[in-house]
């Protein structure tokens, strides 16, 4: 692409006539827009057969890219904040987890904050309202997460 680019320049600086210029110069702008579409639509790292059009297909460099990629994206081992060495992947993640819940524990809600919101916020009937004040239980909950994730 850039050599087509450094083309177009030595053809604008030439001494050549006005409309042979403009021709020149327009099968350019024409190569340019197609290398640069053919070079856009191979993009696809991670993409299945279902997220791609009929007949795009991924170049050599892409599918390599694509195998390569998970072996180096894997954290194979980590260690905690007791110096334990977790290797299998269950113990790395469960890891990060505990890290997580130490570093970023309960965070407390100023309560007054809470009702001033709340005098601002205005349902628009009282039922939902009413609603909205009923406890919810664990199960309620984790009934709306798993409802959302799919």
């Amino acid at each position: 692409m850039e050599n087509h680019l450094r083309e177009c320049l030595y053809i604008i600086r030439s001494d050549i006539p006005e409309t042979d210029k403009f021709l020149e110069l327009q099968w350019y702008k024409a190569k340019l827009v197609q290398l640069h579409a053919t070079r856009r639509e191979e993009i696809m790292l991670d993409t299945s057969e279902y997220d791609r059009t009929d007949g795009e297909e991924p170049s050599l460099y892409h599918l390599l890219k694509t195998l390569r990629r998970p072996d180096t994206l894997a954290i194979r081992q980590v260690q905690d904040s007791l110096g334990k060495t977790a290797n299998r992947p269950q113990d790395v993640s469960n890891t990060f987890l505990n890290y997580l819940r130490q570093k970023f524990g309960a965070i407390d809600i100023d309560s007054d904050s809470l009702h001033r919101l709340q005098a601002h916020v205005q349902p628009q009937d009282p039922a939902s309202a009413e609603f909205l004040e009923q406890p919810r239980n664990l199960v309620e909950v984790i009934t709306a997460i798993r409802s959302g994730a799919k």
